[in-house]
């Protein structure tokens, strides 16, 4: 079933015809020869190079997996083709960027572990504990854009894994809340 929905949500950013896609899509990730088609199937959509089609998922866990099912793939591909040309026409003058960095502390902790036998673990035991395998990153950056006559637009980056959710439901986890409290004004 589906708990929440999933989406790609995309933005176009250029001058004149030199232009580019980023698309954000809702999805644990993409792997193998479907997700290296991706970019020039979207770039021959909207006529841009692939070189200046980017995109990358929130990592959600509860979302479908795709390269796997024909049907599915194919319409997945078509929404965000879809997605990019809304994106590229609905491109506005830009009248500002602004741009802020803080730390998020206790939101985020690392899951890999170095443990006894010198292997790297997730969530391991913690009598087999002997360090982290890597620095936690409590880093947040956020970008606002905001255009002439159109919504501003919102871009956040934060080093955390979004397996919040978890269960049978397809979800967008904690970046779906996120982009729903930014888009509703709302705070917390």
């Amino acid at each position: 079933g589906v708990l929440d929905p999933l989406f790609v949500n995309a933005i176009a950013f250029g001058r004149g015809d030199d232009c580019a896609v980023l698309l954000c899509l809702d999805l644990l990730g993409l792997y193998g020869t479907f997700a290296g088609q991706l970019p020039e199937k979207v770039a021959s959509a909207v006529g841009l190079p692939k070189e200046a089609v980017f995109i990358c998922c929130t990592h959600t866990h509860t979302s479908p997996s795709l390269g796997t099912d024909a049907l599915y793939d194919e319409w997945f591909v078509r929404r965000l083709c879809d997605a990019a040309t809304i994106a590229m026409r609905e491109r506005k003058p830009v009248t500002d960027v602004q741009w802020a960095e803080a730390n998020a502390e206790g939101l985020a902790f690392v899951r890999r572990y170095y443990i006894k036998d010198g292997t790297v673990l997730t969530n391991p035991l913690a009598s087999e504990v002997v360090r982290y395998a890597c620095e936690n990153d409590d880093s947040m950056r956020l970008v606002r854009i905001l255009r002439k006559d159109a919504p501003e637009i919102a871009i956040v980056n934060f080093q955390s894994h979004p397996d919040n959710t978890g269960g049978e439901y397809y979800s967008a986890d904690y970046p779906g809340a996120l982009r729903d409290r930014v888009e509703q004004g709302r705070s917390g």
